[in-house]
């Protein structure tokens, strides 16, 4: 006698496709969760001031590089200082960088020289031959000041290429600070060729 075999359907694989369909919605469920959600808009704050301590600032003239740390402060739109002062607040070496000028100062052996960022008026103080792009040069200068991730200013000097690259660093942002003047009268006043050994 011959058996007969009832046949009932697996549940197997409607468990199988009821898996598949839920993980489906969810995947298209977060797909679409995900293009509605909104990111917040990025705000840039509009510092007026920024100061740093241990600044990397590497140096490029022509051939010869040179990476010191420095002390910054700046301000929007007006002055920038970078002063080195390896020796416990000792200050060995200050740049000060103004819309009109660019002032660099020997502190040890008391020299100084000044770069105009714009043609001097006829008679006025300054010796030196304006910097080439003077304005492109002193708004790239503000831009990488005031940038959490530094920047790299470049420009030429007679003739001399020049590079002025700020790091990265902790800066700290509206604090307000005063910048020391120098007694320039008791310097020498020398050329940038001879400051920075061109």
């Amino acid at each position: 006698m011959q058996k007969q075999y009832s046949h009932k359907p697996s549940l197997q694989p409607a468990i199988h496709w009821t898996i598949v369909v839920l993980m489906t919605l969810i995947l298209v469920g977060c797909g679409a969760q995900r293009k509605t959600t909104t990111t917040p808009a990025v705000v840039t704050k509009h510092y007026q001031t920024v100061s740093a301590r241990q600044l990397p600032v590497t140096v490029t003239a022509d051939s010869m590089t040179y990476t010191v740390y420095c002390t910054m402060q700046a301000r929007r739109d007006s002055v920038v200082v970078l002063s080195l002062q390896p020796l416990a607040g000792m200050e060995v070496v200050r740049i000060e960088v103004s819309p009109q000028a660019m002032l660099g100062v020997d502190r040890t052996q008391k020299r100084y020289c000044i770069v105009p960022l714009v043609l001097p008026r006829k008679g006025g103080p300054w010796h030196s031959l304006p910097l080439k792009n003077g304005e492109a040069f002193y708004k790239a200068l503000q831009q990488a000041v005031f940038s959490e991730q530094g920047g790299t200013v470049t420009t030429e000097y007679d003739g001399h290429k020049l590079l002025l690259q700020i790091g990265s660093g902790k800066r700290t942002y509206d604090e307000p600070f005063t910048v020391r003047p120098l007694k320039l009268n008791e310097y020498e006043e020398i050329t940038v060729h001879t400051l920075l050994g061109l």
